[in-house]
């Protein structure tokens, strides 16, 4: 080899301004693998969000059950074209005056696999009153009273079994009658007997049911005094919906949270409604996405969340994964430098390499392990194959692989406490590159006094 070629090499192997270099093309080129494991992390994660509602699906999915109706029948007077009159019947519903709701949800994990679903059973209890119209409604018609129906919605009538109902202290038989809901089916309750109802009578109501349902359990109150209790074992809830509730009580054994309103549009418009199939009080029932992501905004309930989501947890492993890669290869430049050790690019490849290889490994024992098991042993696997390849690199100075590994150690221990902390993980994470910052400052500093001999 010519003698200038071998006198730039050399030039080049000191040239900390060229390591400099090349790390950083190093650094930006195994985040393209980690980019690609995010991926991977996002596909598991909908395959386990896609057996979650298979599972759910057979056995109640996301259930929303919706406050029960009283209907009765609107005679209107219609002329026809040859100048007739006749006498056409629609439905007229009727919303309660006041409503007390108790929910009691008994939950469970189903696995299918490496993959589980938050399944529960519930009771409802719902108990309150309406108050009916006068026979004659705002000039439109007459109101008869001679065909009550106790109307019950849910999200999947197939997961409910109506255990009593009782209008007036009278039980009621429940039969499956029409949609008036976009939900496909729906209970109604016709009376046994004929109930003896006067216009402007207040008619009490009394309602158990048992129902299945997945994850997320959602009420939707439209009475006008309303009072809603929903308890569980379950000690992780999420209050979800559009209010909080007033009151709840958590704890390890499981929590009963307490919700006391009047609706809002009770003043505004009157306790009962006539609907047909294309009226907004339909479409105002008909808001609900039962996957869970649109909730209508006078629904309340609770999800059961699982302590710990692994591929969330992963996500948020692999968003500080520019730090600690960065913070490993500087440790092994300065040691590069301290040493007076040269090591190879290639060397710096593979060392790259096994850094991204942790987050594959992490992904795939936390789908077996618990999480920080499965962090401690890609520490430990990845840290040991790292520390022991440094070691043959710096075979002359062995102890300063020993240093390396604690290094990696440090770095990977930071990232858990960084995700531990939640709320404090940016302030902490912004010390920590600030650090890292004053590290390649000082290891820098004489940068130009060195260029100049």
């Amino acid at each position: 080899m010519p003698e200038k070629v071998t006198n730039v090499l050399g030039l080049i192997r000191k040239s900390l301004s060229f390591k400099l270099l090349f790390l950083g093309g190093l650094l930006l080129i195994l985040l393209i693998p980690i980019g690609i494991l995010g991926l991977l992390r996002e596909s598991r994660a909908d395959r386990a969000a896609n057996v979650e509602r298979e599972i759910g699906s057979k056995w109640g999915g996301v259930m929303h059950v919706e406050s029960p109706l009283l209907i009765a029948s609107l005679e209107i007077a219609k002329q026809t074209k040859d100048g007739k009159t006749e006498l056409e019947k629609m439905p007229f519903f009727i919303v309660p005056e006041d409503l007390q709701a108790e929910c009691m949800l008994t939950p469970e994990i189903r696995h299918r696999g490496i993959y589980q679903a938050v399944l529960y059973k519930g009771t409802v209890h719902l108990k309150g009153s309406f108050r009916l119209p006068e026979e004659q409604w705002e000039k439109r018609g007459k109101i008869l009273l001679d065909d009550l129906r106790l109307a019950c919605a849910f999200s999947n009538a197939k997961a409910v079994k109506i255990q009593s109902a009782k209008l007036q202290d009278q039980e009621l038989l429940p039969r499956r009658g029409d949609s008036f809901w976009r939900y496909s089916k729906d209970f109604y309750l016709p009376a046994k007997e004929e109930l003896s109802l006067h216009h402007g009578d207040t008619v009490s109501f009394d309602i158990t049911m048992e129902l299945k349902g997945t994850r997320r359990f959602l009420f939707e109150p439209i009475a006008k005094n309303n009072e809603i209790v929903i308890k569980s074992s379950w000690p992780h809830p999420c209050f979800i919906g559009s209010a909080l509730p007033d009151q709840r009580d958590l704890s390890e054994n499981g929590f009963e949270a307490n919700w006391s309103f009047e609706n809002q549009d009770a003043d505004a418009a009157p306790t009962y409604s006539l609907v047909s199939h294309d009226t907004d009080f339909l479409h105002s029932l008909n808001r609900i996405n039962l996957e869970g992501g649109t909730i209508p905004g006078n629904t309340i309930g609770v999800e059961l969340m699982l302590p710990v989501d692994k591929y969330l947890q992963v996500e948020r492993v692999q968003k500080y994964s520019f730090l600690v890669v960065a913070i490993i290869l500087i440790a092994f430049l300065i040691g590069e430098r301290l040493t007076g050790i040269w090591v190879h690019p290639l060397q710096y490849l593979f060392i790259g390499a096994s850094l991204v290889t942790f987050y594959l490994l992490l992904l795939a024992l936390s789908e077996h392990l618990l999480f920080g098991l499965s962090y401690l042993l890609s520490v430990l696997v990845t840290t040991g194959m790292v520390t022991a390849y440094s070691r043959a690199i710096f075979a002359r100075k062995r102890f300063s692989a020993l240093i390396l590994g604690g290094i990696m150690l440090l770095a990977y221990g930071l990232v858990y406490l960084v995700i531990g902390l939640e709320d404090f993980a940016l302030l902490f994470g912004t010390f920590v590159v600030l650090l890292l910052l004053g590290i390649l400052m000082a290891f820098t500093r004489k940068l130009n006094a060195d260029a100049k001999e």
